[in-house]
């Protein structure tokens, strides 16, 4: 959802198909496929040419069980957590998921992410269900199933005092990734473009804040 990040779209980019990605798994011989986005937990229309099509998480499940119980890959998932019903539905057939933190507050998520309040507050309640996903799969004769969170340290969404107020959601043993922001000069935002990334003393200090929490607290892309 942090649209206004993202790089342009480069022109003649085609939409690839379900298809299409089903036979590219299979010819690779892939062990593991993580599916991204965009956001896969949500539904959205896309028009190329005069083609309007609308995806569904229906075509996510589908394509996860195909790779799961077909080529028998682990699925993984990278999501911003903010559609709990669809990631319900999604949880009980991937072996790893990637939960992104956007910021702490709702304003936060309205501001820069174009959420709305439900879907801020969804986000928390996605971390307990991966952890009962967890335990529900320990039980059956030990399934395994791991997750992380993911926060990415861009300045004007998260603070000291973001990594804070986050913090008491995660759970002792947790992953949580604090990931550095890369600006690139292809950015849509021209504000982000500008943006300076923390550097290595301020990312330190965000570091030692999330350890508060969980001794799994890692910097990513340093």
């Amino acid at each position: 959802m942090n649209y206004i990040l993202v790089e342009p779209v480069p022109e003649g980019l085609d939409e690839i198909s379900i298809d299409t990605v089903k036979r590219v798994v299979e010819e690779s011989g892939s062990e593991w496929v993580f599916i991204s986005g965009g956001e896969p937990t949500y539904e959205w229309e896309s028009i190329l040419g005069d083609v309007q099509r609308r995806s569904t998480v229906k075509e996510v499940l589908d394509l996860i069980w195909y790779l799961s119980y077909e080529l028998k890959c682990k699925v993984g998932l990278s999501t911003n957590g903010t559609n709990r019903e669809s990631l319900e539905k999604l949880l009980p057939h991937v072996d790893y998921v990637a939960l992104d933190i956007k910021t702490s507050t709702i304003e936060g998520y309205r501001k820069f992410l174009g959420a709305t309040w439900k879907q801020a507050r969804n986000v928390i309640s996605s971390i307990r269900d991966l952890a009962v996903e967890k335990k529900t799969r320990m039980e059956r004769e030990g399934e395994e199933f791991d997750w992380e969170i993911r926060t990415t340290l861009y300045p004007a969404l998260v603070s000291l005092d973001d990594i804070e107020r986050i913090g008491p959601f995660i759970s002792p043993g947790d992953k949580w990734f604090l990931q550095q922001y890369r600006k690139t000069n292809k950015m849509l935002c021209v504000s982000a473009s500008k943006q300076e990334p923390y550097g290595d003393k301020d990312l330190n200090i965000l570091l030692m804040a999330a350890r508060k929490y969980t001794d799994n607290a890692e910097l990513r892309y340093v």
